[in-house]
């Protein structure tokens, strides 16, 4: 019997590996130990290119996998079988292969036999569309049984679980090859190209020459302090031209129209531009 408290450690387990894809052979192996399976493994099946490409295992050891890539995929009856089976249903191997046909398979008496007597298998398709399917499966030996309705039951109950976050471990690796292939190509221009982040600073530079980037990237910060701030106002310009003009003193206006006929006097010597009136000259006028 697998308690609650179990299976909720193993669905924590499936959400930790949505987030870091190193943590998915822990949950898988939290999910074939809450069954009791001695091995497991999550593999998503490339329809295209008719090639498997495995997603984490558990106590697979790497030549174990790498007899299954290079001979024993194509023999695997267990996963001919279940990719057409329902999405989310749990699914035990006798309901794909009876146990007396799976016996005389080169499949089993050379590959899961040697390998721990491996014969059981539990498991179910995670996702499937037209270019992939995701399947999960835990595995344990001929002795130990058909798995009973109590691992059914908790592989039913994780599947949506499973679904999310292969959904999300999808979704995560496909924006980092498209994050990868657009740095590759930024690092090919023949230019250097800036990203700034939304306060216009410098995230990234990317180009033949990083000194180049920094220099454009310096210009356009003070472009834009330029642009946000202005330069000096025509204001302060014209108010420092004038100051610095000469004073010239001119006597009121009204003086001169009330001043007696015949009683204005030239002005200073001072108050010319630059000419000088001697008192004969004052005299002879």
């Amino acid at each position: 019997m697998v308690g609650a408290a179990s299976v909720g450690t193993v669905i924590d387990r499936i959400h930790d590996a949505a987030l870091d894809e190193a943590q998915w052979p822990d949950a898988i192996a939290a999910i074939a130990e809450s069954c009791r399976a001695v091995t497991g493994i999550l593999y998503e099946f490339d329809v295209a290119r008719w090639e498997s490409q495995i997603v984490g295992t558990y106590r697979m050891s790497p030549e174990f996998m790498a007899d299954y890539r290079n001979h024993y995929a194509a023999l695997d009856p267990w996963s001919r079988r279940s990719m057409v089976a329902e999405v989310g249903r749990a699914t035990c191997t006798p309901e794909l292969i009876a146990d007396a046909d799976l016996r005389r398979t080169e499949f089993y008496q050379d590959y899961l036999r040697p390998h721990g007597d491996l014969f059981y298998g539990l498991g179910g398709v995670i996702e499937r569309t037209s270019h992939r399917i995701a399947i999960l499966g835990v595995q344990r030996s001929h002795r130990a049984g058909v798995f009973d309705v109590d691992c059914i039951a908790v592989i039913e109950r994780i599947m949506p679980h499973l679904r999310h976050s292969y959904r999300v471990r999808h979704a995560m690796r496909k924006a980092d090859q498209q994050c990868a292939t657009l740095r590759e190509t930024l690092h090919a221009l023949p230019n250097p190209v800036l990203i700034l982040d939304r306060d216009a600073r410098i995230d990234r530079n990317y180009g033949s020459n990083a000194m180049w980037g920094w220099i454009a990237g310096a210009v356009v910060l003070v472009l834009m302090l330029v642009f946000l701030f202005g330069g000096p106002s025509d204001n302060a310009n014209t108010a420092s031209n004038q100051s610095n003009a000469p004073v010239v003193n001119t006597p009121p206006a009204n003086n001169i129209a009330n001043a007696p006929r015949g009683t204005v006097n030239p002005p200073a010597a001072s108050e010319t531009t630059g000419q000088s009136s001697s008192p004969s000259q004052g005299q002879k006028q």
